[in-house]
């Protein structure tokens, strides 16, 4: 049976485990945060020793715009009003340039009377366009040939003109509609950043994927720049859906690539937001997306967004659109 002395040795082992345990435990926790803060106020002092410039003192040198080598995309990218002017400025030129091909050789026309470039156009529109209503018709090789390639012309122009048509028309375009601002408030002694996003359309958004980026260009050497771009977290990076309208938010904390940026750094400019978000059209199944950059005259500090989604005397939920994107001051809230 063991004694009352080895007992009391015993309690004292564990009780001097207990306290070597503790310590080690209490000073490796010292040095993790010695640690991390360290780390925080290198990063913290990195921020404030880079060089960053503005956005708005960029000269753009020796930008060629050669729209031949990109023609779909000019013409999948202009207006309509535009889109069909062009066009039918082409159809006109082609079919005036056939007329006057043909004019020389008027005698192999039948039914050409008085030969003018106007009765001849009009035999190019009607060519051309595969009408052919049976009153003027080529006779001899050389108006044959003319209104051989003629037709080929103008199976092309079909072609080409009807396929950009359907392409336009059937191009997914988003209605997801951001904020023009960025609100920048506080709340329960922490501060956010955050923009508004509603949908324009009746139907759903599914399978929203929100990204935020933080642009800046920073200087590398007396004379080089580069851009850099730096994730931004936000509270919701996936939307399963989107029927009305989600606001979107980031934390400013030490971990923040915003965090340490003064109201001289936003009256400088030297630094803007790019927010980029896709998703599906649940009625054509097609994958849309909308973007949006901001820059820092865009923050509206010490604002919210105003309610857009109320609840009235009677229960009935009221989601009033022309208050999308609308700020108030934080304090009126």
């Amino acid at each position: 049976m063991a004694g009352p002395f080895f007992m009391f040795d015993t309690h004292i082992d564990r009780a001097l485990n207990g306290i070597n345990i503790s310590y080690i435990f209490t000073v490796v926790l010292i040095r993790r945060v010695l640690t991390v803060v360290k780390i925080r106020s290198v990063s913290i002092e990195n921020k404030k020793n880079q060089d960053f410039l503005s956005f708005n003192n960029i000269e753009l040198l020796n930008v060629k715009k050669n729209r031949k080598n990109d023609l779909y995309h000019y013409f999948m990218t202009i207006g309509w009003i535009r889109f069909s002017l062009i066009t039918a400025l082409f159809y006109f030129v082609a079919c005036l340039f056939f007329a006057v091909l043909l004019y020389p050789e008027w005698q192999e026309i039948t039914s050409l009377k008085n030969p003018s470039i106007g009765s001849l156009f009009f035999f190019s529109v009607e060519t051309m366009s595969t009408v052919g209503f049976g009153f003027m018709a080529p006779t001899q090789a050389v108006a044959h040939t003319v209104v051989s390639i003629e037709l080929f012309v103008g199976v092309l122009i079909n072609a080409v003109v009807t396929g950009l048509v359907f392409a336009r028309f059937t191009r997914a375009t988003s209605m997801i509609k951001m904020s023009d601002n960025i609100v920048l408030y506080k709340e329960n002694g922490k501060q956010f950043l955050g923009i508004q996003i509603h949908n324009e359309r009746s139907n759903r958004m599914l399978s929203l994927n929100v990204e935020a980026t933080l642009l800046k260009i920073v200087k590398t050497s007396n004379h080089a720049v580069t851009p850099t771009t730096t994730k931004i977290n936000v509270n919701h990076e996936f939307i399963p859906t989107l029927k009305y309208y989600r606001n979107i938010w980031h934390e400013i904390d030490e971990t923040s690539p915003l965090y340490g940026i003064t109201e001289e750094d936003r009256q400088r400019d030297i630094f803007a937001i790019f927010v980029y978000i896709s998703g599906m059209d649940d009625i054509t199944m097609q994958t849309v997306f909308s973007y949006k950059i901001y820059q820092m005259k865009d923050v509206k500090v010490d604002h919210i967004f105003d309610d857009i989604m109320t609840l009235r005397d009677d229960g009935k939920i009221i989601f009033d659109v022309s208050k999308a994107g609308k700020v108030k001051l934080a304090s009126s809230s």
